[in-house]
Order: C-alpha cells, then sequence, then structure tokens
C-alpha cells in the first residue's frame, strides 16, 4: 500500500516531535480518516445519481414511446369516426 503524504511527513519527526505534537498528529489521522470517508461516499453517490439518471433517461424514452402510441391510436380513431359521423343525417361535426 501506497503511504500518504500525511503518513510519510509523520515517519518523518522525530520521537521527541511525536510526543510533542501528539494531540495535532491524532486530530490531523482522524480528519485524513474523515475525508477520505466522505470521498468514498460522495464517489457512491455520483455512482447512484447517475444510475438514478440513466433510470430516468429510460423511463422518459418509454413515457415518449406511449406517448406516440397514444397518439397514433388517438389519430386512427377520430379518422374512422369523423366520416362515421358526417354520414350521419344532420350532423355536420365541425373539426375545430
Amino acid at each position: 500500500m501506497e503511504k500518504k503524504p500525511l503518513e510519510e511527513f509523520i515517519a518523518k519527526l522525530s520521537p521527541e516531535e511525536r510526543i510533542r505534537h501528539k494531540a495535532l498528529i491524532e486530530e490531523c489521522l482522524e480528519r485524513d480518516r474523515i475525508i477520505n470517508e466522505n470521498t468514498r461516499k460522495t464517489f457512491r453517490a455520483v455512482e447512484d445519481f447517475k444510475t438514478s439518471m440513466e433510470n430516468l433517461k429510460q423511463g422518459m424514452k418509454r413515457l415518449e414511446r406511449s406517448t406516440e402510441l397514444h397518439r397514433d391510436a388517438t389519430y386512427n380513431l377520430l379518422s374512422d369516426l369523423v366520416p362515421l359521423l358526417k354520414s350521419l343525417p344532420g350532423n355536420r361535426p365541425s373539426l375545430n
């Protein structure tokens, strides 16, 4: 495993410096751990977001196709009904 810059810096400290700066070193290590954890969570959230966006895109495509089918069915129905309605005596439907 590759050493991180913080670990490399700590390794270069003398034993006396490590003792003198123990609290600061522990705080830095804890912050580094938190940063790494948050980075992992962020990457996971981005991946989840990408998946959600892909699902949304697929849903929009299905909705578009369903809308097209509904439009075509409505057009076909009206195409069949208008001539029938026009043929009824006394009825002259307006398409406006």
